[in-house]
């Protein structure tokens, strides 16, 4: 009779480690990068620092004009924040699903 709790405990590990096997720890494949009709082109300008500019297809009034940081870092962190803005209002306007 003991090999009854011992199965179902068996079991149960088994159906716990399948679980795990189907997740994976990037839930989010696509990034802010990968918006369409959203590009940025960033490029590093020698002796100015590193440039950024955002265009989108849509609407080029939400398009960025191009922008100049001190490093690549700050460059992207401002595309970043502009990216997620325009990807909302596009959204909001029935542009992008």
């Amino acid at each position: 009779m003991s090999s009854l709790p011992t199965l179902k405990q068996l079991i149960r590990e088994y159906a716990l480690a399948m679980g795990r096997n189907y997740h994976t720890i990037d839930n989010d494949p696509y990034s802010w990068k990968d918006i369409p009709g959203i590009d940025v082109e960033e490029y590093m300008i020698p002796d100015q620092g590193h440039s950024v500019q955002v265009t989108v297809d849509a609407d080029d009034s939400l398009s960025t004009p191009r922008r100049v940081f001190k490093d690549s870092g700050d460059a992207m962190m401002f595309a970043r924040k502009e990216v997620e803005k325009i990807k909302v209002e596009l959204m909001n306007r029935g542009l992008l699903d």
